[in-house]
């Protein structure tokens, strides 16, 4: 009986000493720096999953939340593509793997600004800006 209390005592030593399992905080931030109302819609199969609007300059939304086993990365959404309407108007579709007229790209990592700001804390940033609209007229 003591061998099986001193084989239970080891083994909850031991399993409790195991590291646990990183949780990760990630704030994404998406901004319009432009002077135009901005409406996201992101589309997954072919659907509207969801929409973000940023109705106005430097208007932004911001999406947080708890991450396991790996680091946060943006976008904060999977999508298959993501339309950026101007001003109810003018439009630009973002594609996750396609060849694409935006050189700029809300599904592209790269295009994102920020990274690891604590231990296991990450914030990104993208920001919309004239140049993206402009470049939006110039696509239609």
């Amino acid at each position: 009986m003591l061998n099986m209390f001193k084989f239970i005592l080891v083994y909850f030593i031991a399993f409790s000493c195991l590291p646990a399992e990183p949780l990760y905080f990630g704030s994404f931030r998406i901004c319009n720096n432009s002077n135009h109302s901005i409406d996201i819609k992101i589309y997954k199969s072919a659907s509207i999953f969801d929409t973000i609007l940023l109705p106005k300059f430097m208007d932004d939304t911001i999406v947080q939340g708890y991450y396991e086993d790996n680091p946060p990365q943006p976008p904060p959404f999977f999508a298959d593509s993501v339309q950026v309407i101007y001003d109810d108007s003018i439009s630009m579709t973002h594609y996750r793997r396609q060849v694409q007229a935006a050189s700029r790209n809300i599904l592209n990592h790269d295009n994102w600004s920020g990274g690891k700001t604590g231990k296991n804390k990450y914030e990104w940033e993208y920001i919309f800006t004239d140049e993206d609209y402009l470049e939006a007229i110039e696509n239609q």
